[in-house]
């Protein structure tokens, strides 16, 4: 069984510790739509480091932006459904 490190970041980033909450706190500050940007940013950075991962990397974007129409579709106001007569 593979380990992987701790930390997914490089060293010397600037990025808090692993557990230690970030500027926007554990909950988080910012919107939804912006950590899922992010973590396509870090997905395509690490098809780049590990190029021989790419049915992994695939899997992981096509997951990414199941979650991203998802959060898309949460976000626009649903109309509500009329109560049955």
């Amino acid at each position: 069984m593979a380990t992987f490190p701790t930390s997914v970041t490089p060293p010397g980033t600037g990025a808090p510790p692993q557990g230690a909450p970030g500027p926007g706190g554990s909950s988080g500050g910012s919107s939804p739509a912006i950590k899922l940007a992010m973590l396509g940013q870090v997905i395509l950075g690490l098809a780049k480091e590990f190029p021989q991962g790419q049915e992994g990397i695939k899997m992981m974007m096509d997951g990414l932006r199941k979650v991203q129409a998802s959060a898309s579709a949460q976000t626009s106001a649903p109309q509500p459904a009329a109560p049955p007569r």
